[in-house]
């Protein structure tokens, strides 16, 4: 597998810049999850990279080899890139097997060496059994996996993937979860994954690129990009939470959880940072802490998710084991918050 090296890539459709300049590096048999909203240009930035669009500016290589650069541009069939779509896009008169060697086919790979490959390819996405089958007779997440492996046929260097769980029901998106993780085990191959689930990128990617509106806003591991959001934009988008203003303190100040209480419980004419909380991080207690009245409490399965209002006006979230009632007078005590970067 290779490295793949993404540099000041922009893509501008009429007068709508997609993508904004965008530098990445993936190394090689990384899994990366391009994660963000619908219209953030993840899909067309996955697009360049395959060649299926042709950048307005910008450079990409594999190994230190042109795919896109000043008067360089590699066709989809030569970069060694595979893609798996959003639609499985299988060919209903042909078999399991016939789909998956397909692509061999076209390359005009025969005989043995053919055999062999879709074998493999097979073997590698577990559907040996199933290689005579039609894909009419096959579930969301069998044809899938039959997409995966013609894909993988044709000995890619990047795997490229366009929201491949968007249509299945939430059962089985879980499980073709751990088809992908236990298929990037095996073959440790370099995978690029389109996505704007956040549960997705989280339990999939080694690597998390959160990109709006063209730009990437931060890229880190699954604990990174949720345990310290850079601003209020991604706090808002990851996970769940709320934004708060405090007074001002300075970047280098621990925000203890004594001074949290004090900074929190300021009159907001006196606040001019901004701090994210965490519902997990926020305790509700009848004897310490800040004084809160319920707003909100929403029955999630296995807790509560309970939303308060401080006597200063502010909301913040909290995770209770029995229900509150609407009005209810009671205190909490926050734990941990992350000061924002950009929220002077």
């Amino acid at each position: 597998m290779a490295h793949l090296s993404i540099r000041n890539l922009s893509k501008t459709f009429v007068d709508q810049q997609v993508v904004n300049d965008i530098s990445l590096e993936v190394k090689a048999g990384e899994f990366v999850a391009l994660l963000g909203p619908s219209g953030s240009g993840k899909s067309t930035l996955l697009r360049m990279l395959a060649g299926f669009e042709n950048p307005t500016s910008g450079r990409i290589y594999l190994a230190d080899q042109p795919l896109h650069a000043e008067g360089i541009h590699v066709p989809p069939e030569l970069r060694k890139f595979g893609m798996v779509f959003q639609s499985y896009a299988l060919w209903p008169h042909m078999s399991v097997e016939e789909n998956i060697g397909y692509p061999l086919r076209v390359a005009g790979i025969k005989g043995d060496e053919k055999r062999l490959r879709i074998k493999r390819a097979l073997e590698t996405v577990q559907l040996e059994p199933l290689a005579k089958r039609d894909p009419s007779s096959l579930s969301g997440g069998q044809r899938q996996r039959v997409a995966l492996a013609r894909c993988l046929v044709t000995e890619p260097q990047v795997v490229l993937l366009d929201e491949p769980l968007a249509n299945l029901d939430r059962h089985l998106r879980a499980t073709m979860e751990e088809h992908f993780r236990s298929f990037h085990q095996r073959t440790g191959a370099t995978m690029i994954y389109v996505t704007h689930d956040q549960g997705e990128a989280m339990s999939l990617a080694d690597t998390i690129v959160v990109l709006n509106q063209g730009k990437i806003e931060q890229t880190g591991s699954a604990q990174q990009i949720y345990g310290s959001p850079k601003n209020a934009w991604l706090a808002g988008f990851i996970g769940s939470g709320c934004v708060l203003k405090v007074p001002v303190v300075s970047d280098q100040d621990v925000l203890t959880a004594e001074k949290l209480q004090v900074l929190l419980s300021a009159k907001l004419s006196e606040c001019s940072r901004q701090v994210f909380i965490r519902p997990q991080f926020v305790v509700i207690s009848n004897d310490q802490g800040l004084e809160a009245c319920v707003c909100a409490c929403v029955y999630k399965g296995e807790r509560y998710e309970i939303s308060l209002k401080l006597l200063n006006g502010q909301k913040i979230q909290s995770y209770h084991q029995r229900p509150l009632n609407i009005g209810a007078k009671t205190r909490v005590f926050i734990h941990q918050a992350k000061l924002l970067e950009d929220a002077r």
